[in-house]
């Protein structure tokens, strides 16, 4: 017998079907949801949240596969929710960016997924320790005319309206558990890491689960409401773009300027957004 062929040539044909599907089962999956997406049928199975301008679009640009375009921009603020398929670990999950600005969209976007589609698995909750970008020149005018004229003080409101829309979602999240809907996991995403890579243990001890800030007092109290156990709770720093914050004149640069260190965390930040999947499957 010739020894050019492969061992899968020896399998009856009735079989092969089934071992090709097999194998392949995750190609299949990953365009099965492409065309759940385009159809319009598909419910969403993680939910990317978090305020206007944190970076939501970008991050998950980058999952997608769009920010690897050489025609692809830095998106401006969408008020639309939308809808893509990101691989998760060894599967391609449904995934819905919501937006960040008080709109019917994002209403309706929120009460949908957690009240209405069954389905949810996981939120993405996106923060940035303050460095939250406002792109409308009225806002940014109106704002320094307010006196909040320096870095500092902007980033100082900044993280109370974060915790004002922090809890919002929470609550929704509390309601949608009770209601044994889901999700199972929430994983806190701490973007633009680059423009305070000298502080992250500080940042750390402001969003992990276990610190004593009122953000975590927000995390506490989803876990009071459904159970430690019925909810897993993870917070991973990232960088989705490393670029340089500007406010009322002053720049913040970024510190990183190494494509290769800031991939390796978009790199690192998926593969724990699996694990917690995996971890919150298994209970």
């Amino acid at each position: 017998m010739s020894e050019d062929f492969k061992w899968d040539d020896l399998v009856p044909a009735i079989a092969k079907p089934a071992i090709y599907a097999y194998k392949y089962r995750h190609f299949i999956q990953q365009h099965w949801k492409s065309l759940q997406i385009a159809a319009g049928i598909g419910t969403p199975q993680v939910l990317v949240t978090g305020r206007s301008g944190v970076g939501k679009s970008v991050l998950v640009a980058h999952y997608h596969g769009e920010a690897n375009s050489h025609t692809w921009n830095l998106p401006a603020s969408s008020p639309d929710v939308e809808i893509k398929p990101i691989s998760i670990g060894d599967w391609t999950k449904i995934v819905s960016v919501v937006p960040g600005q008080d709109s019917r969209e994002r209403t309706i976007a929120l009460d949908n997924s957690f009240n209405k589609f069954d389905g949810l698995e996981g939120v993405i909750h996106v923060v940035d320790w303050g460095y939250t970008a406002v792109r409308d020149e009225a806002i940014r005018g109106a704002v320094v005319s307010g006196g909040v004229d320096t870095v500092e003080l902007f980033r100082q409101r900044n993280l109370r309206l974060e915790i004002e829309d922090f809890n919002y979602m929470i609550e929704r999240m509390i309601m949608s558990i009770t209601n044994n809907r889901g999700p199972k996991w929430l994983l806190v995403a701490v973007n633009k890491i680059d423009l305070y890579l000298d502080q992250l243990t500080e940042a750390r001890g402001y969003y992990h689960p276990s610190a004593e800030s009122e953000f975590s007092e927000a995390i506490q109290k989803l876990y009071r409401a459904v159970g430690a156990n019925n909810v897993k709770v993870a917070c991973v720093p990232v960088c989705s773009c490393p670029e340089p914050f500007s406010w009322n004149g002053v720049y913040v640069r970024s510190k990183i300027d190494s494509v290769t260190e800031y991939k390796g965390y978009l790199r690192r930040f998926i593969e724990q957004v699996a694990i917690v999947q995996q971890g919150a499957n298994k209970k």
